[in-house]
């Protein structure tokens, strides 16, 4: 749930990533952005710290292996720059990328909309009711039409003496299913 509220965008010709979260609660949606910039910036100084130790433990091996006391002095500025920048990391607090604006609440709320949200979902949920509802009645209706079908196509012909409609007069389709056919 909360990484479908997160979104980025990298800007290629600036090389500014912005992010953001969407929450009904404008505190929280700073709180949590917060955090994923604290958790990335220390995803990123531990690698870099990471990266700095094992690059200069390699070149402490090499400087052992070398006897040229030249190419050993300048492993050795190699290898204190490695462990600069790795205590660089470890100690600075806007290492890797800098914050240019801190999280911020947008003056328009534009996501989730949860008003919009429950009156599309009320809207949506009548539909079906009503839809139920006729299709219910549309077939219980057409259940009771065969049945009454079939059970006068089983019946035998009774010449009774029902009434019938006059010649010429019209029979209103309503009352067409009362009428037996003449005999």
């Amino acid at each position: 749930m909360i990484a479908d509220r997160f979104s980025t965008e990298y800007d290629y010709k600036s090389g500014n990533l912005t992010l953001y979260f969407l929450d009904p609660s404008p505190a929280e949606a700073q709180r949590v952005l917060g955090f994923y910039l604290d958790s990335l910036r220390d995803k990123l100084r531990n690698e870099e710290v990471e990266a700095g130790a094992s690059a200069a433990a390699s070149l402490e091996e090499e400087v052992r292996k070398t006897s040229d006391a030249l190419l050993q002095t300048q492993l050795y500025e190699l290898m204190a720059r490695q462990i600069q920048r790795e205590k660089l990391a470890q100690v600075q607090s806007d290492f890797a990328f800098k914050v240019v604006e801190p999280p911020i609440v947008p003056d328009n709320y534009f996501s989730p909309k949860a008003r919009h949200n429950a009156t599309l979902a009320a809207s949506i949920t009548f539909a079906i009711v009503c839809a139920w509802v006729l299709a219910s009645d549309f077939i219980r209706r057409a259940k009771a039409q065969f049945a009454a079908i079939s059970q006068a196509s089983d019946e035998p012909t009774v010449d009774d003496q029902s009434p019938r409609p006059a010649e010429g007069e019209e029979v209103h389709p309503r009352f067409v299913r009362n009428l037996r056919p003449k005999g």
